[in-house]
């Protein structure tokens, strides 16, 4: 097996371990009296940008077993061997055991967690840590062709993914980030109008339990996003962030002196309910119809929308009440001039805050202008005229729960 291979094999095999921190001059010695040995010829690069590799024979190169403190092979880069690092690491294990190198670098006074790579460029860019399967008499790199252990902060990749079709919101940034060991990175989601989040799975390894839910509705941001911050990474992660769309509950009902139809009049009730309806959906046509046509007229649905037929596109839960009004009570609307009354409807020293209740103004038996209150209860009449001055209005009340006229 050629030396490039024996090191693709070895740098896939990666180790979650701690990031750089800050020492004394550790106590690494070489052991002595193991019964067996491998090599490794090597280059210390201090620095990715620029690249730098160590010639201080105060630097250090040391083999562990595994995450122990257990030095089992040191050595420094030797300026007289093109300030190459030739570190022969013990064992009295023929094989089997899986070494971790380490760096101490004098000027930093630092000890880094090494990577190793084949060519400079991987060195740069790359962020896997280094182990190596110990094997008696095996070595790895040559003086012709050193492998390249880099002393510098681990690299982690942190990969965002929208777990359904993107157009169900958004993650930023949204492509995978290159973080530092130890340091934060924080991600902003949000859905798109008419869905809503239904879980943001953090993990290292691609698991959907519901322990790696970080989504939590009480955080929300006031634009409805989300953040979440990865601190002090020491591994790789993935977060996919989930939406679903909204469903709605929407009910159409006749208020009193009314029924509803659909289908073109061949369905009729006075309550008609759609469950679950997806946001976007567009709904049948209903249509207010009064029980009596000669004695009352549809007036408006309870949001004060006065089409009819009435279609809806879902966009929120809702209850569209139908109200009907005696018949008479709408104006023509034809008018040169307007004039506006802000009042209240005030019945039984209460002030009237349903929107069936309205209030009207009327020449004779000719209604100018209708309106019902808001929510604070306040009512803006329009009232319609062809003359100037001179006109007497007559105002009246409809109280749709009593069904009469208030005078």
């Amino acid at each position: 097996m050629t030396m490039k291979k024996n090191l693709l094999s070895l740098i896939s095999m990666l180790i979650l371990m701690t990031g750089s921190l800050f020492a004394q001059v550790p106590n690494w010695t070489q052991p002595v009296g193991m019964q067996y040995s491998m090599q490794v010829v090597a280059k210390l690069m201090t620095k990715t940008s620029p690249v730098t590799y160590s010639s201080n024979p105060n630097d250090l190169v040391g083999a562990f077993v595994g995450n122990s403190n257990f030095c089992q092979g040191v050595e420094s880069p030797n300026p007289d061997v093109m300030n190459q690092v030739h570190l022969t690491i013990n064992s009295n294990n023929v094989s089997g055991e899986i070494m971790t190198l380490k760096a101490y670098i004098e000027a930093q006074n630092v000890i880094y967690t090494i990577k190793a790579y084949i060519n400079e460029n991987d060195a740069i860019n790359g962020s896997n840590p280094l182990t190596i399967t110990f094997q008696n008499l095996s070595s790895l790199g040559t003086i012709d062709a050193p492998i390249i252990l880099v002393a510098a902060p681990l690299k982690w990749t942190i990969t965002p993914t929208v777990g359904t079709d993107p157009i169900t919101g958004t993650i930023t940034p949204n492509t995978p980030q290159i973080v530092d060991n130890g340091t934060n990175k924080s991600f902003t989601m949000k859905p798109t109008t008419g869905y809503h989040f239904t879980s943001i799975m953090v993990n290292n390894l691609g698991d959907t339990d519901p322990e790696y839910n970080v989504y939590d509705e009480t955080q929300l941001e006031n634009d409805g996003s989300f953040i979440y911050e990865f601190e002090n990474v020491t591994s790789s992660y993935t977060i996919i962030v989930n939406f679903e769309i909204n469903k709605y509950d929407i009910t159409f009902v006749a208020g009193d002196h009314g029924e509803l139809t659909k289908n073109e009049g061949i369905e009729t009730g006075f309550e008609f309910t759609y469950s679950s309806v997806e946001h976007g959906t567009s709904l049948e046509a209903i249509t207010a119809v009064p029980s009596n046509p000669d004695d009352f007229s549809f007036s408006s649905w309870s949001d004060g929308v006065t089409d009819n037929p009435r279609t809806v596109t879902a966009t929120h839960d809702s209850t569209l009440t139908a109200f009907f009004t005696p018949a008479g009570w709408i104006p023509d609307n034809n008018y040169s001039l307007t004039m506006i009354v802000i009042g209240k409807i005030v019945i039984d020293n209460e002030t009237s805050v349903n929107p069936g209740d309205m209030v009207g103004a009327f020449v004779g038996n000719d209604c100018r202008g209708v309106a019902s209150p808001n929510e604070e209860g306040l009512v803006f009449l329009s009232i319609g005229s062809n003359q100037a001055t001179g006109e007497e209005i007559t105002i009246k009340i409809w109280k749709s729960e009593l069904s009469v006229d208030c005078g």
